[in-house]
């Protein structure tokens, strides 16, 4: 377990192992089960490609400590915002909120052009909708509970080497 808690190989290996993972499992939900995201399911996987993207480059390229340890950095940061990204999701699922993001146009404001579009174009499912449960909990709330253990992870390797250098 210590290899993992380290800014090295084995932690960006297993980041991008969980990243892809992640993103494998949204992608099935959505092509194989038919779950059509929402917006804010949409934004959740950006943090997921770019801690990926961090730990693909931390793995091909020759790295030094301080270069680490910024790809440490980027990952957690990575992790942070998608733990608001997805407890912003679940406030509003459980309507603590309305959503900025996922809100329909006010009729009093549409026109011809802004109708016609809207029948053209597929629309996205409400981000206040709950799609999909086990045990109560919707995917947005696993999706919470995922980012913070990553989160939790990645803090503990990047504040947990620099108190082991002193």
């Amino acid at each position: 377990m210590g290899n993992f808690l380290r800014p090295g190989r084995p932690f960006f290996a297993a980041v991008l192992v969980v990243c892809a993972g992640a993103l494998a499992a949204a992608l099935t939900g959505q092509y194989v089960f038919g779950l059509e995201p929402c917006v804010l399911c949409l934004y959740s996987r950006v943090p997921y490609v770019a801690a990926g993207v961090v730990a693909a480059a931390m793995l091909g390229l020759p790295t030094s400590p301080g270069l680490r340890r910024l790809g440490v950095g980027l990952v957690l940061i990575a992790f942070l915002s998608n733990v608001g990204i997805s407890f912003y999701h679940v406030g509003v699922e459980q309507h603590w909120w309305a959503s900025a993001v996922c809100e329909a146009t006010s009729l009093d404001r549409i026109d011809a052009m802004d109708l016609q579009r809207a029948l053209t174009t597929p629309q996205r499912p409400a981000c206040d909708q709950v799609a999909w449960t086990l045990f109560g909990v919707s995917l947005a709330g696993y999706n919470l509970l995922l980012s913070s253990g990553l989160a939790a992870w990645a803090a503990a390797a990047f504040f947990g080497n620099r108190s082991r250098q002193r």
